[in-house]
């Protein structure tokens, strides 16, 4: 893969990565740092110049994640990783809202070849697997009076589980969405097969550049949960089937390319999303 992360925290995985950035360090002298981000709205405007750009920009998220096949009692087992892009398009903000539109898309590759899976990895017989399709739609961030921060999408809203963490250098948001309000991972897919019991995601960036006006770098660990059994994955076997995803991402300026494999792929299968 081409995506250009630290090469010592692409080693240390997803779990290595939360503990490395947690260590002491510290930031370049004469830089202004904000204070820890306990108010409702400056948790909310560091959400929102963490994930998005300047009003009316287009942002990249360059997403990886790897696919695994569980079944409870037994090991994970690897069977395909996702490449996927997704634009985010910040609009009007206040202190207790903003708006961004989203759109996505990608493809879920064999893990030998790298080129678009269709067969079932557990089986090998042709399947047709879905793409990754997400159309530009609105999401809506509000603060609540009570503090809380929800978030709309589809007309559904949900309420945001946000930890914040600082050390002297980095500031990390967990984000954990319960339920069915998690986002799947083939969201043009319909039906039972992508209920999401839950998902997480870690996003962090440099207090440095959050202290800084203009664009912000990024970086983003997921982890999401999906009790299913989707056509393409479907097994002799009945009983309780997961398929567990986790993968990275990284945030870039629209003109910016951060990972080669996923950028080739999108343009041959979504050639004006780009």
């Amino acid at each position: 893969m081409d995506i250009e992360l630290d090469r010592r925290r692409v080693l240390l995985g997803a779990s290595g990565i939360a503990a490395y950035l947690m260590m002491p360090s510290w930031t370049a002298a004469g830089v202004a740092v904000p204070a820890s981000p306990v108010s409702p709205e400056r948790a909310l405007d560091s959400y929102r110049r963490m994930l998005c750009g300047a009003e009316g920009e287009e942002v990249l998220w360059w997403f990886i994640g790897d696919l695994h096949f569980h079944v409870p009692g037994k090991s994970l087992l690897p069977v395909a990783r996702s490449l996927t892009i997704g634009g985010y398009t910040a609009g009007k903000s206040s202190a207790r809202a903003f708006r961004y539109r989203f759109r996505e898309a990608g493809v879920i590759v064999d893990l030998a070849s790298g080129e678009r899976l269709q067969h079932n990895p557990l089986s090998h017989e042709a399947a047709e697997v879905p793409l990754v399709d997400e159309p530009p739609h609105d999401i809506d961030w509000v603060m609540q009076d009570d503090g809380s921060i929800t978030r709309s999408v589809h007309g559904q809203a949900s309420t945001l589980h946000l930890h914040w963490t600082e050390t002297s250098a980095n500031l990390l948001l967990l984000e954990t969405q319960p339920g069915e309000n998690a986002f799947g991972l083939a969201p043009g897919d319909q039906g039972s097969d992508w209920k999401v019991p839950e998902s997480t995601r870690t996003v962090y960036v440099k207090r440095a550049s959050l202290a800084r006006p203009g664009f912000v770098p990024a970086e983003m660990i997921f982890n999401v949960a999906l009790k299913m059994s989707p056509s393409w994955l479907a097994t002799q076997s009945p009983g309780d089937h997961w398929l567990i995803v986790r993968g990275l991402g990284q945030k870039s300026r629209a003109k910016d390319v951060v990972n080669l494999d996923a950028l080739e792929l999108v343009r041959r299968y979504f050639p004006k999303f780009l």
